[in-house]
């Protein structure tokens, strides 16, 4: 990098991962988690949030493939809530 011109370079140790994990914890009690099973918060009924920050750690490899399922599980369980119609603005 400091070949291109780069003036600051950070690095990092060779086999740590950088992936975050834990920001918004998935968890049953409230008191200890952001969002339950299917990444919908505790306090906000339809906010739904979908990522790695809700894996309470993370593994050693590429969360990708998990994070997609998530995400697929997720879509299905919103669907399912609003009887498979995509507008979840509507009040019930």
């Amino acid at each position: 990098m400091r070949a291109t011109g780069a003036s600051r370079v950070w690095t990092e140790e060779k086999g740590r991962p950088n992936r975050w994990a834990g920001g918004t914890r998935m968890g049953a009690d409230p008191k200890h988690s952001v969002v339950n099973e299917f990444c919908q918060t505790h306090d906000v009924t339809n906010l739904f949030i979908v990522g790695s920050s809700v894996f309470p750690t993370m593994a050693g490899y590429p969360p990708t493939a998990t994070v997609a399922a998530l995400s697929y599980r997720t879509a299905e369980y919103i669907l399912s809530r609003n009887s498979g119609s995509l507008n979840v603005c509507e009040n019930p």
